[in-house]
């Protein structure tokens, strides 16, 4: 992942790109308007720290997690840590409340020397971070129920169905307990990755999924009722948004090469019939305007 975002900083220099985010594939950045909100970000902040919001599974299996998955646990530097143990006391608790990170990732200025320093934040050349301006979307007053379309949000979708929980990490193999040989894996990443590795029965690995990784209605319930859950529809609603736009574009595209085809069949029937000069024009401006290519 650094070598992948350290390739793309370098590529956006050469785009003159101004930002650039670093998140993996079963990531979101949710906002309302993104030129909006890092146009106002002081100058002196050299990068902005996304908090993450992470995915409550309560389905066993998900096909398309932007499209099927609606509840997030709030971070929990959003939410105040005695609404977190009145709502959610440790000694009831069957899971973690955070599967992953919590530590955010992080959109940065592109300009020369800016370098990865991990995953989650950028710094100055060789990786150090210290002394690089950060703007932080930590809420000061921690206050939980925040309007996820109005604010800055990373969403995690992570471990979103069994399935795909199980191929994670039987691709990600039998990897050390330490980063770098440093910082202790979660706790959640090394059960898992022992789960798999030393289960080949699936009903033993999906009781863990089940009793690990989904929430059931009763603890959903509780949660969104504390504001340490919320329910965002914006993803899917988007998804299905863009896919009533390009059925509309298919069928307005089919519909006009339909008419255009029948209009040269006629022609190409009539005895040495050539075209006049407005009539290709006028044919050309209507595959134009149906988004399809001249036809002279």
């Amino acid at each position: 992942q650094v070598l992948a975002a350290s390739r793309a900083l370098q590529d956006a220099l050469k785009l003159n790109l101004t930002w650039l985010a670093h998140i993996d594939i079963d990531e979101a950045i949710l906002v309302s308007n993104i030129k909006h909100y890092l146009y106002h970000v002081p100058k002196r902040f050299e990068q902005v720290r996304v908090l993450n919001w992470e995915a409550a599974v309560d389905d066993i299996e998900i096909g398309d997690w932007f499209r099927e998955v609606k509840h997030f646990k709030i971070n929990p530097l959003n939410v105040p840590r005695n609404v977190f143990d009145n709502f959610w006391p440790e000694h009831q608790r069957g899971k973690e409340l955070f599967m992953g990170y919590s530590n955010g990732k992080s959109i940065v200025r592109v300009r020369p020397g800016v370098v990865p320093a991990g995953v989650h934040v950028f710094g100055e050349r060789m990786g150090r971070e210290k002394g690089f301006g950060e703007f932080s979307t930590k809420l000061e007053d921690g206050r939980p129920g925040v309007n996820p379309a109005g604010s800055l949000v990373l969403l995690h979708y992570i471990n979103c169905g069994f399935r795909n929980w199980k191929q994670k990490y039987t691709i990600l193999g039998n990897f050390s307990d330490f980063y770098f040989d440093k910082h202790e894996m979660p706790t959640f990443h090394r059960m898992s990755r022992d789960v798999i590795h030393e289960s080949t029965a699936d009903i033993v690995s999906e009781k863990v999924y089940r009793k690990k990784i989904m929430w059931k209605p009763s603890e959903v319930y509780t949660l969104v009722q504390a504001g340490i859950m919320v329910i965002v529809n914006h993803v899917a609603h988007t998804l299905e948004k863009a896919d009533m736009i390009a059925d509309m574009r298919r069928v307005s595209m089919d519909s006009a090469g339909t008419k255009l085809n029948r209009k040269k069949s006629q022609q190409s029937r009539l005895p040495n019939y050539q075209p006049s000069v407005e009539e290709i024009e006028r044919s050309n401006s209507e595959a134009r305007e149906a988004g399809v290519s001249d036809i002279g």
